[in-house]
Parts: structure tokens; sequence; C-alpha cells
């Protein structure tokens, strides 16, 4: 059993006087009944919930995608820069929501954003291997020899990469790397190591997500139930 208003800043997700405000105001109601008392107890995995006459799901986390602009740090707080938290609205500042990763300051594309430790820490483990899939643009153009090399591995400077996948599209100035290692500045070091220079760089999936093609720079929006469902099925899994 759960409160009311902790039900609704949770699933909305806003603030618990907002969700308090909302109730008073009779926008709520449970199994059909208006109901204007927040500190009401329902049944989170039964109790039929809407606002404004639309049902929505309870969740404990929050789980949001983010097509991640330049300029700004994949971090929850920092001294000199504006971070991907910045984007969100203040309502979600008390949610414990962090960065599942990192993008660097100029790498764009697919930020997963949550509150769930467990779920990002089996994403970001070395040990489950998850692919990051990311549409390079190099200053010259890929080679058939960059594809064998990256089956084989690329050796940096702090060892050998595991075997990748290069992908070189019709233009040969651009290509897609799946890579499951998350090593700092991995995508720049291979090109670098390629005897290339990465000059822009997107990441369009991680963890089986696509990222969402109607999505601006900047842009963000919730997971759906189905997405939520297939990324947590796929941190579950570790690597052969």
């Amino acid at each position: 059993m759960i409160r009311l208003d902790k039900y609704i800043s949770d699933a909305i997700p806003c603030t618990r006087k907002e969700a308090t405000a909302y109730i008073k105001s009779r926008r709520v109601t449970v199994d059909g009944k208006i109901i204007n008392a927040a500190d009401t107890k329902i049944d989170e995995k039964s109790a039929v919930v809407a606002f404004d006459g639309k049902p929505f799901s309870y969740s404990k986390f929050i789980y949001i995608m983010l097509n991640k602009p330049e300029g700004l740090i994949s971090a929850t707080e920092d001294e000199r820069d504006k971070t991907v938290m910045s984007l969100l609205p203040e309502s979600y500042m008390t949610k414990g929501l962090f960065p599942a990763g990192r993008l660097d300051r100029d790498t764009t594309g697919l930020l997963i954003l949550t509150n769930d430790g467990e779920t990002a820490h089996r994403l970001l483990s070395p040990k489950y291997n998850k692919k990051k899939i990311y549409r390079v643009t190099a200053e010259k153009p890929f080679k058939e020899a960059d594809i064998e090399a990256l089956k084989k591995g690329v050796m940096l400077d702090d060892g050998k990469t595991k075997p990748s996948v290069l992908e070189i599209t019709e233009d040969p100035h651009v290509a897609y790397m799946t890579l499951t290692e998350g090593r700092f500045h991995e995508v720049k070091r291979i090109c670098l190591a390629l005897d290339n220079l990465c000059v822009a760089l997107e990441r369009v999936r991680f963890a089986e997500l696509d990222l969402d093609k109607s999505l601006e720079r900047g842009e963000w929006r919730l997971l759906t139930e189905d997405e939520i469902k297939l990324l947590l099925s796929v941190s579950a899994e570790k690597s052969n």
C-alpha cells in the first residue's frame, strides 16, 4: 500500500506538493471515484488511478530517453558547466535521477536518465557487455582495412579493444561503430589509431534501445512500458 500523493508524485512525476494540489482540486480518481485526500492509501499494484481522466501506471523508478546536444556535461551537477539535468523540469530535480553512463561534452545522441541504480549498474558493467552503436563522422574516408582492424581489436594506449563492428555508409566519411566496452574516449581513440580523426559523434543505440528520431537535440521523453521492459530484460542478461 502507498499514499496517493506519493503514487502520483512518482508516476507523473511531480512534487508531493503538486500531487496534493491535484488531488484537492478533484483531478484524481481511484477505481473511477474522485479522491480528495492526499493521505489515502491505495494498492499500487491493482488500483486504477487516473489524472484528468487519463489512467497511468505506478513505477518505482523513472526512465528517460534524452537526445543529448553538444555542450552539456553528462552529470547530475558541475561547478563550472551546465549538465544534461538542466534540460529537465524542476519537478524532476528531487527524483534522484542521474545519467546511466556518460557522453562527452561534444558527443550527441542517446542518453538514458534514471533513478534505478541497480539497472544502470548492470547496463554499464563491463561483465555485461551491453552494445553501444555510434554514428561516426571522420576527417578521412574509412577503409575496408578499418573493418578488419576492428574485428581483430585495435591497440590503444590502455590495451587492445574487444572485437567490434564497423559499418561504412555510402558516404565513406561516415560509419556506424558498435562497441561493448566503455573506455574513455574510445571511439575517438580508435579513429586516431586508424590514422583518422573523429569530427562528429552521435550515439544512436544503447542496450537495444534506438534513439527516437522524433526527438530534436535537447528534447527528452519518458520511456514507454515496452521500452522499460526491454531495458530491464537486456540489463539482466550477462555476456557469454
